[in-house]
């Protein structure tokens, strides 16, 4: 009977880790929209004058079949970076969506996490944002 119970105790255990391992499941998106501004943020006080400091906003629009996510990442830190010069209106990315934040796959494999503040339908995406498929190359003679 121990035995038994030992086995279905490491068969359970298996499978959650089968299932863990797979990973994250991502959605193809179209990036719609891409905004980069300033916003002044204070932090301090100084004999009632702020003391401010200019934060980097980016404002996004992606688009997952005809869902439409819009929200803002703000680097936490100096180091944190946006990949603005990589990421233009209407790229293609894999994106997932867990409760309130947008993941978006960095060209480097790792995750961009924004919140959503505002999630809207839309039409479906039109024929020219869907890629095309690849022809075969000849080779030349």
């Amino acid at each position: 009977m121990r035995h038994f119970l030992a086995l279905i105790v490491l068969g359970i255990l298996l499978a959650s880790a089968a299932n863990a391992a797979v990973g994250p499941k991502y959605a193809k998106g179209v990036l719609i929209s891409l905004k980069h501004s300033k916003r002044a943020r204070t932090v301090a006080w100084q004999s009632n004058t702020p003391l401010q400091t200019d934060d980097d906003v980016f404002d996004l629009s992606v688009q997952v079949g005809t869902d439409v996510y819009s929200g803002q990442y703000i680097p936490h830190d100096e180091g944190s970076t946006f990949p603005e010069d990589v990421w233009n209106e209407g790229d293609r990315l894999q994106v997932r969506v867990v409760k309130r934040d947008l993941f978006l796959k960095r060209p480097s494999g790792a995750d961009l996490r924004m919140y959503i503040s505002k999630h809207t339908t839309a039409a479906a995406l039109p024929a020219a944002a869907t890629p095309a498929p690849e022809a075969p190359t000849t080779p030349q003679k």
